[in-house]
């Protein structure tokens, strides 16, 4: 949904730099890599 981390797969991609969720959907990957971030 326009992510800052969308490179190749806005859900992989996002989850990427976590590295816990792999298969996250997109409503929980900004979620998870939004506070991280």
């Amino acid at each position: 949904m326009g992510m800052h981390h969308r490179r190749e797969d806005h859900t992989v991609t996002a989850v990427a730099p976590g590295g816990r969720h792999t298969a996250a959907p997109v409503v929980s990957a900004p979620v998870v890599s939004a506070p991280v971030v």
